[in-house]
């Protein structure tokens, strides 16, 4: 498994998921949405608690949260990219 890194341009610190500004209820808003959209079985009961660790930003700035395949869904939707949007 890959992961990146993030960096704040200013300071050069490293970006973690405790110091990004997303409530977990809105995560979960946004897997439910993608869910809908991309016909997605999410696990049951499925609870997201923290800030997911694995995240990076796009091209836009826009925020994405990677989910392992079948850490929130079945195995065969593969790996979940969720992108967060402002509204």
């Amino acid at each position: 498994m890959l992961r990146g890194l993030t960096f704040y341009a200013d300071t050069g610190q490293l970006v973690t998921a405790d110091t990004l500004d997303v409530q977990t209820q809105n995560i979960m808003n946004g897997l439910r949405d993608k869910a809908k959209r991309e016909n997605l079985t999410l696990n049951k009961n499925l609870t997201i608690t923290k800030t997911p660790q694995n995240f990076y930003f796009d091209k836009n700035f826009d925020l994405h949260f990677i989910f392992d395949k079948g850490e929130i869904a079945t195995e065969a939707s593969g790996i979940i990219d969720l992108r967060m949007t402002s509204k």
